[in-house]
């Protein structure tokens, strides 16, 4: 199912990230391997960037997706 591209523009508003960016964070700090149960990633992102649910959700599975796909 394709993500909902809606919740990017407050997520980098919110954080100064870009998708682009995440994905390196998430591979520096350990979590780079797309299988990797989403909770772990969401649990990092509301931690470290503050992001609520939702929006750390989307972004746990735009990180999974651009991993899978190698980017």
């Amino acid at each position: 199912m394709p993500l909902d591209l809606n919740y990017l523009p407050g997520i980098e508003k919110k954080t100064g990230k870009t998708t682009k960016d995440f994905v390196a964070l998430a591979v520096a700090k350990g979590l780079g391997d797309p299988t990797i149960k989403p909770g772990v990633r969401i649990a990092w992102l509301k931690q470290d960037f503050g992001l609520g649910h939702g929006h750390a959700m989307f972004m746990a599975h735009a990180i999974r997706d651009a991993l899978l796909e190698g980017n």
